[in-house]
């Protein structure tokens, strides 16, 4: 009887531990992603402001990583020089020197969060173009 106790109070001590390990794993998840979306918002600001002060045509690309449940913002009509990145709730947002329009030209939005994005991947790796033009700058994620 004395052993039957021990086995399952050796058990439920087991439990409790991988439940501990799998909840610091999980933590350490989520913090990756902030930095992620802290990453490539710095990134896209960079490339942004340094096309802002050079000649129109000019083009770069940048490789960034983006988690499922973000979307990004750029160039709205009440903020044009400005790309944002919301994120569990936290909009983060770097300001451009230059209009930044993303796509074709149009202040739209790359919605990561939704139930598709968030069941096939936790992280996307996106390529982006920017193109300086005449009103600004041009870029495009594809990935």
């Amino acid at each position: 009887m004395e052993q039957a106790i021990w086995l399952y109070a050796g058990i439920i001590a087991a439990l409790f531990v991988i439940g501990i390990v799998a909840s610091i794993a999980l933590t350490g998840q989520e913090q990756m992603k902030e930095v992620q979306v802290t990453n490539a918002l710095s990134r896209i600001q960079q490339r942004a402001s340094m096309l802002c002060s050079s000649e129109s045509g000019t083009m770069v690309s940048e490789k960034i990583n983006i988690p499922s449940g973000a979307v990004l913002t750029a160039g709205t009509s009440d903020s044009p020089k400005k790309v944002c990145i919301l994120f569990k709730g936290v909009n983060k947002c770097e300001s451009i020197e230059c209009n930044l329009f993303y796509d074709d030209g149009t202040n739209s939005d790359l919605n990561l969060d939704t139930d598709f994005h968030k069941r096939l991947y936790q992280m996307h790796e996106f390529t982006c173009f920017f193109e300086r033009t005449g009103a600004g700058v041009v870029f495009e994620c594809k990935g």
